[in-house]
């Protein structure tokens, strides 16, 4: 699976950006991007691979988290998507 690009996002820090990374959950295994600095339409291009057991136990739900990466606190919730396969 390919996390590919988010758009749009909102500015969580006080530069006016954003530090987003998404996290692709399927079942109870997870992957995370890198993150991008200060922007609000982070293109990542990067591909992960879970099992078709994994992809079988979550029904075929695949749950996209986005976060703003901060250094001193807890990262910002972004949004959250379900894709259903």
């Amino acid at each position: 699976m390919k996390v590919s690009h988010a758009s749009g996002l909102i500015a969580m820090d006080s530069n006016g950006t954003s530090d987003p990374f998404c996290v692709m959950h399927v079942g109870d295994k997870k992957h995370k991007t890198s993150t991008k600095m200060r922007t609000l339409e982070p293109v990542w291009n990067e591909t992960f691979t879970f099992r078709a057991k994994d992809v079988a136990n979550s029904n075929g739900i695949v749950v996209f988290e986005l976060f703003d990466k901060d250094q001193w606190t807890r990262d910002d919730f972004l949004g959250r998507v379900f894709v259903f396969l």
